[in-house]
């Protein structure tokens, strides 16, 4: 058969190894697209388009052979989403529908839930703090390419191409390390999960306008959006450098969650260089510095409660779902913790921090932030 010869749906789910379905699946949501239209809602796929696709063993279809290798310089600053949606999504219970509005006056959106099933597959988990620092991470490595690709249209843009290790390698401050296998892993693994989530946007409350869309002639109201968390594909690359191949990932459109944050303009930011903390380079660790910068930098707005209260310890163990369930896994919590305060300390982000006891237990950590070098993180 040539390279011009044309596939039905049948032979094209053959052809790739996979059934129908997935096939329609993958069309559906603009993985795959045909080349040519028939009648009756016939389609069909072209030989070369169909090789640029192979299948891997959870069913993805990934796409080889038409990439450079990934080269692009890692952020200098780190984003973090700071809307209320990220919190409610790791305490909503499965299939649960909650409230995301910000304001009681604007409702960007109304109601939103988040499904842990595609097709065949069910994840055993629910939307964590890990998954919030990735998320937050390849939003950055976006942000930085958008302003390395000006000359390109703006979807274009979004469509940037990482590894798991450039995500490790940004989270630990642009640090060069030698990560190790299973670290590597545990992001692969959220990445996959993710690819697999669907957050549901309800938007029946917010139809009080004459808001429409037009599909093939007809008038619809917006009712509701469904979108992947990560929508992405798999990319392998024989790399030249290591003589090995690669496995990464190119990111198709920004995450709905990223979408909401903008609309609200709720996203902060800091300098990469402050994630550089001395301590183990270990996810956990990642994860609350994650979570202490963020309110560091929302100490920026004085009337946040934040530049008052501090933050509490049991706080963080609760939001970030900690094991704490000896004194022995307290106390190195807290001795990180105590690294990363003396790092800002000494690259002059906060001035001063104290742990403040409540009788034998640690309650909280107050901090003075340095305004001046907050202005500018």
């Amino acid at each position: 058969m040539d390279d011009e010869q044309l596939y039905s749906t049948e032979e094209a789910a053959k052809f790739l190894k996979v059934s129908v379905s997935t096939l329609q699946r993958r069309r559906k949501s603009g993985k795959i697209t045909p080349d040519k239209f028939g009648k009756n809602n016939t389609v069909f796929y072209s030989k070369v388009q169909l090789q640029e696709f192979l299948i891997i063993a959870d069913g993805s279809l990934v796409t080889v052979g038409t990439f450079e290798e990934p080269v692009y310089c890692l952020p200098v600053q780190h984003f973090s989403e700071v809307t209320k949606l990220m919190k409610k999504l790791q305490i909503a219970d499965i299939n649960q529908s909650f409230k995301t509005s910000f304001d009681s006056k604007q409702e960007v959106f109304s109601f939103a839930r988040l499904d842990y099933s595609n097709g065949d597959v069910v994840l055993d988990r629910k939307f964590d703090a890990i998954d919030e620092l990735i998320l937050n991470a390849i939003y950055s490595l976006t942000r930085s390419n958008i302003g390395k690709r000006h000359n390109e249209a703006q979807d274009e843009d979004r469509k940037i191409i990482f590894t798991a290790r450039n995500i490790l390698q940004h989270i630990f401050g642009n640090v060069p390390d030698h990560f190790q296998k299973e670290i590597v892993e545990v992001v692969e693994r959220h990445i996959e999960d993710m690819s697999y989530m669907k957050l549901t946007f309800n938007l029946t409350d917010n139809l009080g306008n004459d808001a429409y869309v037009t599909i093939r002639g007809e008038r619809y109201h917006l009712a509701s959006i469904k979108e992947n968390l990560l929508d992405l594909s798999v990319v392998e690359f024989q790399s030249r450098t290591l003589n090995r191949k690669v496995t990464a990932y190119r990111l198709n459109r920004q995450s709905p969650i990223f979408k909401y944050a903008e609309t609200l303009n709720q996203i902060t930011s800091w300098s990469t260089s402050y994630m550089a903390v001395p301590c183990r380079k270990t996810i956990q660790n990642a994860v609350i510095i994650n979570y202490l910068l963020t309110r560091i930098a929302l100490v920026r707005n004085k009337r946040n409660r934040y530049f008052n209260e501090g933050i509490l310890f049991d706080t963080l163990y609760e939001d970030l779902h900690l094991d704490v369930s000896t004194r022995d896994k307290k106390k190195t919590i807290r001795d990180n913790i105590r690294i990363m305060f003396d790092y800002w300390e000494k690259i002059h982000l906060i001035t001063s921090y104290k742990f403040i006891k409540s009788g034998q237990r640690f309650h909280k950590i107050e901090f003075t932030v340095n305004v001046a070098e907050a202005k500018v993180c």
